[in-house]
């Protein structure tokens, strides 16, 4: 029998809906339910990849430096939209735009707003999830990553089931630190590093500190060459193929790259029927660049979505785009949302 499927519209935004709930943490029936679900039509797990792959994307417009760019595509599109007295906003014809709209708040345009009618809930989520372990150390997870925890008197012990992680080891010489993914264990005592666990191969990429990187054992007795742990110094990284696991070579890493490698640890925030002037409340309580409303009015509008917490600009522009709105610098530092004049 199908899983009951909670969620209506198009396989595209059941899909959304899905991924959403299960960001949020999945129940087991909630996931069995999924599971089932994707597994009931290849659209639905078609459609599951694609938004899965959109999560992987998140920020690299930005780090690319073509948010500029996106944001005034957006912004062109909106006044297009308003001046012809449109009512959807729609991104047909270019797809960098469709898939930077994706990448700058992860809901799908169609989703950026809902109609009073249907905005009943308001929810403001912190991303990615930050974890505290028991001896201080803070792991923070990307989307659908997990992991399983188990320390001892004499080793702190962390395996990581799926997916990538952040790790900012407390310092403690007696009791190493070791994360261990598809058998290749990365230890350290007191530093940061990240470990993503992919199909083919566990990348460790060490951004304080040091670590050492050991291939998993082998059932014939090792050499010594095959068995000697890599290790990995601040800026510098390391990708184990599963399929030969022996001796990685280790590579530098420069700050840009390290930057749009961990961009999805940039704080986000979930938004759900929010009304605007508590999101605008949010963004000013967290960000220098301060934003404000021209008319109290627009203060009602809902938005759904889930944005960069740190990119104030960014925000108001997106949301200005999706509700033909102005966005003027009222003062340094200063933002100001308002109506579009009518064309005379």
């Amino acid at each position: 029998m199908n899983a009951p499927d909670p969620f209506p519209g198009s396989i595209e935004d059941r899909a959304a809906d899905w991924l959403a709930r299960r960001d949020a943490g999945f129940a087991p029936a909630d996931a069995a339910a999924f599971a089932q679900w994707r597994a009931a039509d290849p659209r639905h797990a078609a459609a599951v990849r694609e938004l899965e792959n959109a999560w992987t994307l998140l920020g690299r417009p930005r780090a690319a430096g073509q948010a500029a760019r996106v944001l005034a595509d957006l912004e062109k599109r909106a006044r297009i939209r308003h001046f012809r007295r449109a009512r959807r906003f729609t991104l047909i014809g270019s797809g960098l735009a469709a898939a930077a709209a994706i990448a700058l708040a992860v809901w799908l345009p169609s989703r950026l707003s809902l109609p009073p009618a249907a905005a009943t809930a308001v929810t403001v989520t912190p991303r990615p999830e930050r974890q505290l372990l028991a001896d201080g150390s803070v792991v923070e997870l990307n989307a659908g990553a997990e992991i399983s925890v188990a320390f001892t008197a004499g080793r702190r012990d962390v395996r990581l089931l799926r997916g990538e992680a952040h790790f900012e080891v407390a310092h403690d010489p007696a009791r190493p630190f070791v994360v261990t993914a598809a058998g290749i264990e990365t230890r350290a005592v007191g530093t940061a590093f990240s470990v993503r666990l992919a199909e083919q191969d566990v990348r460790v990429l060490v951004t304080a500190g040091r670590v050492a990187v050991a291939p998993p054992a082998v059932p014939a007795a090792p050499t010594a060459a095959e068995r000697a742990p890599v290790l990995l110094d601040a800026g510098n990284r390391v990708t184990v193929a599963l399929a030969d696991p022996a001796a990685p070579a280790p590579e530098s890493v420069s700050p840009a790259e390290i930057a749009a490698s961990l961009a999805w640890r940039n704080q986000r925030v979930e938004f759900s029927g929010t009304p605007l002037a508590e999101a605008v409340a949010l963004f000013n309580a967290r960000n220098r660049v301060q934003l404000a409303l021209a008319d109290p009015a627009l203060g009602s509008l809902r938005v759904s979505g889930i944005y960069w917490a740190n990119d104030a600009a960014g925000f108001a522009r997106l949301i200005g785009a999706s509700f033909s709105l102005q966005v003027l610098p009222s003062a340094p530092d200063r933002l100001e949302l308002r109506r579009m004049p009518d064309r005379p």
